[in-house]
């Protein structure tokens, strides 16, 4: 199809015929793109290459017109007043003119530059550093090696981190990450700096999950509130002088000195462990009702439901207490896989991250040491899933961002408007701080900062 040759529009035409104008080459438009798609849905291969060949031919022809347009814009500016162009863009304009083959004069004539500056780019191509007048293309969202470096040494302090974690983590001191670049980070080889000498170490969310009564149907219960819904639990630990194995007859004997009995009690809405009590041998009904009721002391909150497995002491006694206190009970499925599946995650957690990494204590009073300092750890510093990434303690204080200035050591990198409860703050370097709480190495606590 040949192109149409272009008539100067008459000085004097009004503005109706102007308008017309523009509106008839819409509908030529318009005209074109239907015969174009009855073409390109042809069973004729040599109507779809024509076709394709006319869409390309368009194509080109805008985008030639468009840059004329801009080249005439930019030509009636001086020379000495037209816009430098980026050290990157130099590089790219002198990599172009290596492709096309052009001389100097067409390179200075189609980026309206003088010649003498194209010479001057050309000298100047072998230089390095910083101040270099032509520089490669560096991506402006690539973190450093200072972050893929603080990313391994979380992994390091924690190796049962895995990548969300240690991005919720990272973000929570500061440096906002995703999981996928925490993962491309953990895994990028970086040569770690000369060794400093090591500072002292110092001292719902709404989730619904399926429970059932014995006498009554399918229920579902809805966490609201902070104190809405309460999990209660007890699960066993072997002492480290005990005998005790998972399998008969040994497994018959549950009781100290072969294993310690902790019962756990765990907000729904927040995840927060609020309460826990360890025993000697099994607890009873009666130690439930006690510790539930210290519980209800200690927040001044009584929760409307509680959630528990079908055992022996959450029968007869516990449903008493729980209608003497307005509490509707609700037991996790007999043989049904996760029916009390968010304290059994907090149980897993409890032994992977705190009682697994040390020799259980033989004498009770270190046991509740132990079990009170991951208690404050587990509601204070580690980040959750479930929560986006904020602590139980966040959800109790109803917190909705992270504290203190958001850290971005990426120097190009365009800044959003940042919201005024987390402003975002440039940084040269980062410096990666982790302490143990109460001096226990599996309980890390990190602060990342600004390096001097």
């Amino acid at each position: 199809m040949a192109k149409p040759p272009k008539i100067p529009l008459p000085q004097d035409w009004p503005k109706l015929v102007k308008s017309a104008l523009l509106h008839a080459l819409a509908l030529q438009r318009v005209a074109l793109l239907a015969l174009r798609a009855h073409l390109e849905n042809c069973l004729d291969p040599c109507a779809r290459l024509m076709a394709q060949n006319q869409r390309l031919r368009e194509q080109l022809s805008l985008r030639d017109e468009e840059l004329r347009i801009k080249d005439a814009r930019m030509a009636q500016i001086p020379v000495h007043n037209r816009p430098h162009y980026p050290r990157v863009e130099r590089l790219a304009i002198m990599a172009l003119r290596s492709r096309a083959g052009w001389t100097t004069a067409q390179t200075a004539g189609r980026f309206h530059q003088a010649r003498a500056t194209i010479r001057s780019w050309g000298r100047r191509i072998d230089e390095d550093g910083p101040d270099a007048l032509l520089q490669l293309r560096y991506p402006v969202n690539r973190f450093s090696d200072a972050v893929a470096l603080v990313v391994q040494e979380v992994q390091a302090a924690a190796p049962r981190m895995g990548r969300r974690k240690i991005a919720q983590v990272v973000t929570r001191a500061g440096l906002q990450l995703a999981a996928s670049t925490a993962k491309r980070l953990r895994e990028r080889p970086v040569k770690p700096p000369a060794p400093s000498p090591e500072p002292p170490e110092p001292r719902s969310t709404t989730a619904d999950k399926k429970i059932t009564a014995p006498d009554k149907p399918v229920r579902r219960v809805t966490a609201r509130y902070p104190h809405h819904v309460y999990h209660i639990d007890i699960t066993t630990i072997g002492t480290s002088p005990g005998l005790w194995v998972p399998w008969p007859p040994f497994s018959l004997i549950m009781r100290w000195i072969f294993c310690w009995h902790i019962v756990l009690v765990l907000d729904h809405f927040s995840r927060a462990l609020i309460a826990f009590r360890v025993f000697k041998k099994e607890p009873a009904a009666k130690s439930i009702c006690q510790l539930l009721d210290r519980t209800i002391e200690k927040t001044g909150h009584t929760p409307k439901y509680t959630i528990s497995d079908q055992g022996t002491q959450f029968q007869s006694e516990y449903r008493d207490w729980c209608d003497k206190h307005g509490v509707k009970p609700r037991f996790g499925a007999i043989g049904e896989h996760g029916s009390i599946a968010v304290l059994e995650r907090c149980i897993l957690s409890l032994k992977s991250e705190c009682l697994w990494h040390i020799l259980v204590p033989f004498r009770l009073s270190r046991m509740n040491a132990e079990m009170a300092a991951y208690q404050l750890w587990y509601n204070a510093f580690r980040p959750h899933d479930t929560l986006g990434g904020r602590t139980p303690q966040d959800v109790l204080d109803s917190k909705t961002a992270l504290d203190g200035p958001r850290l971005e050591p990426r120097a190009r990198l365009p800044l959003a408007r940042a919201s005024p409860a987390r402003p975002v703050r440039r940084v040269s370097g980062l410096e990666l701080k982790v302490t143990y709480f109460r001096g226990r190495r599996h309980l890390p606590v990190l602060e990342l900062r600004e390096a001097a």
